[in-house]
């Protein structure tokens, strides 16, 4: 990045902890892309009612060669979370699948090459949070909805092959950067 890192803490102090998640996650998008020029990064400790206790927003900004990458989206606000960790992880998950299809874009088929992997779609959550993926070896995994590439989602059905990257998640091996067979250059 050309830019420095800027971390906003809002109604709560600096937190070394969730600053060195924050750096983790932007090292990692830096390796996705060298596009990057900068990125922001707000944490804000939202007081809900006393039975909830603090809520944690965070709001991720990554300012590229050509334009803005954000998880702020009107049509996918990020959701405050009771764990900063699990709104930090989500917030960059929103904007880690907006970048690489950013970079599907810009870089044509060398995108696509990166999702080696193959499954079927075997189940899909009721409540459009995301689904699972038995790989061809016979594995199982997860992906979350914003996984899929080009905003695909609500086109995806039981049944349908995919590609995708794998990833370790926080509990274990998710299915990353989601494509439907077939859909290598659907329109937005």
């Amino acid at each position: 990045m050309d830019k420095p890192l800027h971390i906003d803490f809002q109604q709560m102090g600096p937190s070394p902890a969730l600053e060195t998640q924050i750096r983790e996650h932007c090292a990692e998008l830096e390796q996705r892309c060298q596009d990057i020029i900068g990125c922001t990064v707000g944490v804000t400790a939202m007081q809900q009612a006393e039975q909830h206790g603090k809520r944690y927003k965070v709001e991720v900004r990554l300012t590229l060669a050509d334009g803005e990458i954000h998880s702020d989206r009107a049509d996918q606000p990020p959701q405050p979370h009771a764990d900063p960790y699990v709104a930090i992880r989500d917030s960059f998950e929103a904007v880690r699948w907006q970048l690489d299809e950013y970079a599907h874009r810009s870089c044509g088929d060398l995108a696509t090459e990166a999702l080696h992997h193959q499954g079927l779609v075997i189940e899909l959550d009721a409540a459009g949070d995301g689904g699972r993926i038995e790989t061809t070896d016979g594995r199982q995994l997860v992906f979350r909805h914003h996984s899929v590439l080009n905003d695909a989602f609500g086109a995806l059905q039981i049944g349908d092959e995919v590609r995708f990257a794998e990833e370790l998640g926080e509990q274990g091996p998710m299915a990353t950067r989601v494509q439907r067979v077939g859909d290598q250059h659907p329109q937005r």
